[in-house]
């Protein structure tokens, strides 16, 4: 059996790239856990896939496909002098 072009396809959902201002439907392809290339028109061609288990097809249709997101929320106080932590001071 032939080895998959691509460890993982993320097919048909709306990707979303703040850095690059993209925020079109298009297919993920992912090798090596890395993005290996995005297909802007949306069309898995079958040759691409044929050889991926169904598992590692995953169709993002009517979803969000999205870099990680970061939880910035953070506290800047001593241990101990939470209470007299203010907006200024933190």
């Amino acid at each position: 059996m032939k080895k998959p072009k691509y460890d993982l396809v993320i097919k048909s959902g709306r990707v979303i790239d703040p850095a690059f201002g993209f925020g079109k439907e298009a297919d993920v392809f992912v090798k090596e856990g890395r993005i290996a290339k995005i297909a802007r028109e949306s069309k898995v061609t079958l040759k691409e896939i044929s050889s991926l288990p169904e598992e590692n097809i995953i169709d993002a249709s009517g979803k969000i496909v999205c870099p990680g997101l970061i939880d910035m929320h953070v506290h800047f106080r001593e241990p101990g002098f939470e209470g007299k932590e203010t907006i200024i001071t933190g």
